[in-house]
């Protein structure tokens, strides 16, 4: 199935937002493979680390060789991108619907395609690309990240009662109109009150298996003393928006 190049597909309009820091060809690869294959997307942006990242270099570049679609460039001169990425996306999306994608190709862009299929049948739910299922690729992931991954989604399953293997994967297609609602805590835990939010409020969450790739791009931050920090802020989010009223967490 392929969708029409920056079309309105029965009021659905997604925007990519695509986050970049030091990479450079696999982000130019990332872009053409959604322009040329998948074509799903009503805008593409570009979130940035700063002016001056490699990945900011080469935009009008990667503007140049795609006329016809809408890209633009945000920059967000914060520490912490991802965090950034997630608190603004539904400020700067102009689509029903926003996905935030990796420009290094650990998930293969045509597992976009298929979470956008589901989207346009199921608009109110958050569809994510998930890892962790039985067959799929998982090379370059790493056995202890693995296991931490699978303890916290287990501990989403006894508290949430949600089935689910990647709870915390970034790759989801949300509803704007949710996001815009959603009360976000003024820490930096935007990346886990935009999954587990959802899930505290009920709201349907649909996972599609996909393959994990070792990284085509840039340079990985991973530590295990980063991870174990990582680690401790599942935890303690899984149960602070468990313990959490609902009338607290919507506008």
């Amino acid at each position: 199935m392929q969708f029409e190049k920056n079309g309105d597909l029965d009021n659905y309009k997604l925007s990519v937002i695509i986050y970049a820091n030091n990479e450079t060809d696999s982000l130019k690869k990332t872009i053409s493979q959604i322009v040329q294959g998948a074509k799903t997307a009503y805008e593409l942006i570009i979130y940035l680390k700063n002016e001056t990242c490699p990945a900011a270099k080469i935009l009008q570049e990667i503007i140049s060789m795609h006329p016809d679609w809408h890209i633009t460039g945000v920059f967000q001169n914060d520490e912490d991108i991802l965090e950034s990425t997630f608190k603004l996306m539904h400020s700067y999306c102009s689509g029903t619907h926003c996905i935030v994608w990796t420009a290094d190709n650990e998930i293969a862009v045509s597992s976009l395609l298929s979470i956008v299929e589901i989207s346009l049948k199921k608009r109110d739910a958050l569809v994510c690309a998930a890892k962790f299922y039985k067959n799929n690729s998982m090379k370059g992931y790493g056995v202890a990240r693995m296991l931490v991954r699978k303890a916290t989604n287990f501990l989403v399953c006894i508290l949430y009662r949600k089935k689910g293997k990647d709870f915390f994967s970034i790759y989801q297609v949300f509803p704007r109109n949710f996001l815009n609602e959603m009360r976000f805590s003024a820490a930096k835990n935007f990346v886990y009150e935009s999954t587990l939010v959802p899930l505290k409020l009920n709201k349907e969450y649909i996972e599609i298996p996909t393959d994990f790739h070792k990284r085509e791009g840039g340079k990985s931050n991973f530590s295990y003393r980063f991870y174990l920090k990582v680690t401790g802020m599942y935890i303690y989010n899984i149960f602070r928006i468990w313990l959490t009223p609902k009338r607290k967490l919507i506008q």
